[in-house]
């Protein structure tokens, strides 16, 4: 039997109808305005003509994880690596020049295959000659051609005639044991071996210049160093960096760390070295790779496949890996999971780690396609970044002229997504808030802290807030005019401190939940005053003025200018779609206005870009192009067995008098409908009617003489 080929659906360039000339802009526009259907073709966004291959071309990813060795391994429980006949007639068939042509037939452009298995190189040469011939016959075809790395693990038996000594590369435990793959007989190696960084820029470096791949894909990389010698001197190198040898602080965490008996604590000097040390050791490879792929006569695509997201990006259970660190430097990342949710899952936490990857600068690939995962992936993965990866499944029968008949929903969603990145290909996000989370001070969270990340957050989503994470060291001086959310973060140098004070200065807000120290060092011992002492703050009744002034907190929260703390964020109502969660719980409907919702209005000083009454399992995402020409409102149905009605939406939109029509996209239907709105200055206001699983509406202007929205 053939094995499964993925593919992926980054789509090529399409156009879409635009709207109709505009109103002069002298013409004061009437309190009413029916849409006007657009006419004419246009695209809906310019691709530099310098962007890379995979932006400017698009892509489709067929994909071959494994080499006939490896399906000997598992197809005998590991008593051989000899594949059978049967097993090389299936690789010889996958890479014949039929095959590249049926998957150029179903609309393939990037064909993935194994740059060899993860043994030596003598066992490994005709796998990669096998790479290099597929690489060349492809590229001949017309498909573009990377490969896989295998350089995150051996079978330490394979090597044993060529490596005697194989055990100094691998990752061990506390007690010496090498850390085990979840391939059988494989295990993890480290990236603080010198040898094994070498082998794995080689392997690259051969990849790109003597095999002409196109790009280059690292396994997924769990474990980067553990307890050997050269993992146990990262930590240590991490440690005189931040202290110096002398410090008793560095002091202590050496004898923790030469006792083998000690217990690490997290939030300890040593626990947050540890982190540090393990994480750039991930980045430095990623860079290494990266690194090799720009020296090439061409633009080659790089990408990697994270063991889950979260695990890179998000808040992985009692590890403060920051999420900016890693990923940055990557074209693509595959993930399995997202945006599909599990049982065990709610969609407020997918929605929460898209956000993270959009703000890391990732662009996701799932192996899952369906509408739901369309439909989060558009509305809160977004394409800022002008890339986005789409997995389909399609088995590939014996018979290379021809494939089996793909799902009819798979056909359907295919066609969604073509439509769908037409409209928004070129958006961002245009949040109100941004989550301030600087990767340093990440260092020194405790699980309490994580918690009230979490809770902020998930709060943000289901409360229906704009918002977007900031993850870098200073929030940027495009920020000014929004509101900065400081939440779960336990210390900041008063540097990063000050950044927030010229940040209010420059009109922006500031919402401290939780306690956060300002200290002069990040790992000083005094305990420093609160950010909210400092940036002008007091814990006392609220009170506010101006604008806000009906929107003011309620008790608990306080306020001194646009200065707010909370010590919690409130209730955050997951959206369950799963039917267990759903007749356990229902759908918890999430809050309107209570006290964070109003205290962020009063941050702002207005109403939120984006409001609605809105039902139980509803939640909005707002989405701009660069020019402030088109925005987007995405109204996402979580409730998959109900639908809701959506009675009315305001927008806060630039150039609000030169809006021409607002264009309803139903689920994934081609046709839109126009729709009816108001203007009131600077905001629209339309009805968006039932809502069954996901809509979209385009809002468009012809020009944008007015001055921006105050988000900008």
């Amino acid at each position: 039997m053939m094995p499964i080929v993925f593919v992926g659906l980054l789509l090529s360039l399409v156009t879409q109808t635009s709207g109709a000339n505009s109103r002069p802009a002298g013409d004061a526009p009437p309190p009413t305005t029916t849409a006007s259907q657009p006419s004419g073709l246009q695209p809906y966004w310019v691709m530099p003509a310098d962007a890379p291959w995979w932006e400017r071309d698009g892509l489709v990813i067929a994909r071959v994880d494994d080499v006939p060795a490896d399906r000997a391994i598992r197809a005998t429980a590991g008593r051989t690596r000899t594949p059978t006949y049967n097993e090389l007639e299936d690789r010889k068939l996958e890479r014949s020049d039929e095959m590249l042509k049926a998957l150029r037939g179903i609309g393939v452009s990037l064909v993935i295959v194994p740059y060899g298995g993860f043994g030596p190189d003598v066992q490994e040469a005709e796998e990669r000659e096998v790479a290099r011939d597929t690489i060349a016959r492809a590229q001949k075809l017309g498909l573009r051609c990377g490969v896989w790395l295998p350089v995150n693990q051996v079978d330490p038996a394979a090597w044993e005639s060529v490596k005697p000594d194989i055990a100094s590369w691998l990752a061990v435990d506390s007690r010496g044991k090498p850390l085990a793959a979840s391939f059988l007989g494989r295990k993890h190696l480290s990236l603080a071996v010198d040898e094994v960084r070498a082998r794995m820029r080689r392997l690259a470096r051969e990849a790109i210049v003597d095999a002409r791949a196109d790009a280059v894909f690292l396994p997924e990389w769990r474990i980067s160093m553990g307890h050997e010698p050269a993992g146990l001197r990262r930590v240590r190198e991490q440690l005189v960096k931040w202290y110096g040898e002398t410090d008793p602080r560095c002091v202590e965490a050496i004898r923790q760390l030469e006792d083998p008996k000690a217990t690490v604590q997290p939030d300890s000097a040593l626990g947050r070295a540890w982190t540090a040390a393990r994480v750039s050791l991930l980045r430095e490879a990623l860079d290494e790779i990266a690194a090799e792929a720009k020296k090439a006569d061409r633009p080659v695509l790089v990408g990697i496949e994270p063991m889950t997201l979260a695990r890179q990006i998000a808040w992985p259970s009692g590890s403060a890996i920051e999420p900016g660190s890693l990923l940055r430097g990557c074209d693509v990342v595959f993930e399995p999971r997202i945006p599909s949710v599990s049982r065990d899952e709610s969609v407020v936490q997918q929605v929460v780690e898209m956000k993270l990857a959009r703000a890391a600068g990732c662009a996701i690939a799932t192996r899952q396609l369906f509408p739901l995962a369309l439909a989060q992936q558009f509305a809160f993965g977004g394409d800022a970044a002008g890339v986005a990866v789409y997995f389909a499944e399609a088995r590939l029968a014996n018979n290379v002229q021809q494939t089996e008949p793909v799902a009819p929903l798979t056909i359907s969603m295919v066609q969604s997504y073509r439509r769908r990145r037409a409209l928004y290909a070129g958006m961002r996000p245009r949040p109100d808030v941004l989550m301030y989370l600087p990767p340093d001070a990440r260092l020194f969270a405790t699980g309490r802290h994580e918690i009230l990340q979490i809770q902020t957050a998930n709060a943000l989503v289901t409360h229906r807030v704009p918002f977007d994470f900031w993850l870098e060291s200073l929030p940027p001086a495009s920020a000014v005019g929004r509101a900065l959310v400081v939440a779960g973060v336990p210390v900041l140098t008063r540097e990063q401190a000050g950044g927030l004070r010229r940040f209010l200065a420059d009109g922006g807000g500031v919402l401290v939940i939780g306690e956060t120290h300002v200290r002069d060092d990040l790992d000083a011992s005094e305990r420093g005053p609160t950010l909210d002492s400092y940036l002008g703050a007091s814990r006392g009744p609220a009170t506010t003025s101006g604008p806000a002034a009906t929107s003011a907190p309620s008790s608990g929260g306080v306020s001194v200018g646009r200065v707010f703390a909370m010590d919690a964020p409130g209730v955050a109502h997951n959206f369950w779609i799963t039917s267990a969660r759903s007749r356990k719980a229902g759908f918890a409907p999430p809050l309107e206005d209570d006290e964070l919702a109003r205290t962020i209005r009063a941050m702002l000083g207005r109403p939120l870009s984006v409001e609605a009454t809105l039902g139980r399992g509803i939640a909005l995402e707002l989405t701009e192009d660069a020019a402030g020409r088109r925005t987007v409102v995405h109204v996402v149905n979580f409730n998959r067995k109900a639908p809701d009605a959506v009675p009315s939406i305001t927008v806060r939109v630039p150039a609000a008098r030169q809006v021409r029509h607002v264009l309803h996209f139903r689920g994934e239907r081609e046709e839109a409908t126009s729709v009816p709105f108001k203007r009131d200055q600077g905001t629209l206001m339309f009805d968006a009617g039932l809502s069954n699983h996901y809509d979209a509406f385009l809002i468009e202007s012809s020009a944008t003489e007015d001055s921006p929205c105050p988000t900008h």
